[in-house]
C-alpha cells in the first residue's frame, strides 16, 4: 500500500498543480497533452513560439475570436517552453502587448508512462495565471459640427435686419478608445475643417455698427459650443426715419386732447364754485 500510495504522489501533485493553472492533462500510453485556455475581448491573432529543443506549434499563427484553447502534445519526456503573444496589425486596435511563457517538465513515471507539470506565467514575472489574458483597446474617431452665426439689425423696435446673416461652419474631431473594461477615453477635440476668420460689418448708410469687425473665431477646444453673434447698427448723426412718425403724429393728438379735457374740467369746476350761494 506504501508503495502503491508512494508512485501515486507525484501523479496526484501534478494533477494539482496543473488544475490550479487552469490547464487539463490527458496522457495516452506514450503521449501527453496539455490544454491552455486564451480569452480576448474581440478578435484577434496571436503567436506560439517554441522555446529552444522544443516542437513547433502545429498552428503557430491563429485567430482568436473571445476565446479558444491551445493544445500541446509531448511525446517524449523533456523540458519545453513557449512564449504567446500577440500578432495583430489592425490599426484601428492598441493591442495588449503582454507575452506569456508556458513551461512543460515531462517524464515518465513507474508505469513507464508520460506524465508533466506546466507553469504560466507573464514573461519576466514569478506569479502563476491560470490563463491567456488580452486585454485590447478599440481606436475609433467621432466628429461634430458647430456653428458662429453673425446677425446685422438696426437699434429700432422691430430690429429691421440690415444685412444677410452670416453663417461660419467649423468641423471638429476626436480620437474615441473603448478601454478593454468597456469604458472610454476621449482624446482632445481638434479642427479638420471649417470657416473661423474674422468678418467685416457691412456699411449701412447713416448708421454705424457697434462692432466693425467680429474677430478670428477663437473657439475653446476643451468645449467647443456653437455661437451667436448680434450686431447692432445705431444712427450717425441725426436720427434716420424708422417709421416712428405715425405713432408720434397719434401721440401729439392724444396730448393736445388729454390738455384741453383737463382744461374744461377745471373751468367747469370753478364756474359751479362761483353760482353756489
Amino acid at each position: 500500500m506504501k508503495q502503491l500510495c508512494s508512485k501515486l504522489w507525484p501523479v496526484l501533485m501534478a494533477l494539482a498543480l496543473l488544475m490550479s493553472f487552469g490547464t487539463s492533462v490527458r496522457a495516452d500510453g506514450d503521449s501527453v497533452s496539455y490544454s491552455i485556455d486564451v480569452e480576448v475581448n474581440g478578435e484577434t491573432i496571436i503567436s506560439i513560439t517554441p522555446g529552444s529543443g522544443s516542437p513547433a506549434y502545429p498552428n503557430p499563427t491563429m485567430t482568436v475570436v473571445d476565446s479558444a484553447a491551445l493544445e500541446f502534445v509531448f511525446t517524449a519526456p523533456g523540458d519545453y517552453s513557449y512564449t504567446v503573444k500577440q500578432a495583430g496589425t489592425d490599426p484601428s486596435i492598441i493591442y495588449d502587448d503582454t507575452e506569456y511563457l508556458i513551461q512543460f517538465h515531462i517524464e515518465l513515471n513507474a508505469g513507464g508512462t508520460l506524465e508533466g507539470t506546466v507553469s504560466l506565467s507573464k514573461t519576466g514575472s514569478s506569479l502563476k495565471e491560470d490563463k491567456i489574458v488580452f486585454g485590447n483597446s478599440v481606436v475609433s474617431e467621432e466628429s461634430k459640427t458647430i456653428t458662429r452665426t453673425i446677425t446685422y439689425t438696426e437699434y429700432t423696435p422691430d430690429g429691421k435686419e440690415v444685412s444677410v446673416t452670416v453663417v461660419q461652419t467649423v468641423t471638429l474631431t476626436r480620437t474615441v478608445i473603448q478601454n478593454p473594461d468597456g469604458s472610454y477615453t476621449y482624446g482632445e477635440w481638434e479642427i479638420s475643417g471649417g470657416d473661423t476668420s474674422a468678418i467685416s460689418s457691412p456699411p449701412y448708410e447713416g448708421w454705424t455698427p457697434n462692432l466693425s469687425q467680429v474677430g478670428r473665431w477663437e473657439i475653446d477646444l476643451k468645449d467647443p459650443k456653437s455661437v451667436v453673434i448680434h450686431v447692432v447698427y445705431h444712427p450717425t448723426g441725426s436720427r434716420p426715419d424708422t417709421g416712428d412718425s405715425f405713432w408720434t403724429g397719434w401721440f401729439a393728438i392724444f396730448g393736445v386732447a388729454g390738455a384741453g379735457l383737463i382744461g374744461l374740467l377745471v373751468y367747469a369746476k370753478k364756474k359751479n364754485s362761483k353760482e353756489e350761494p
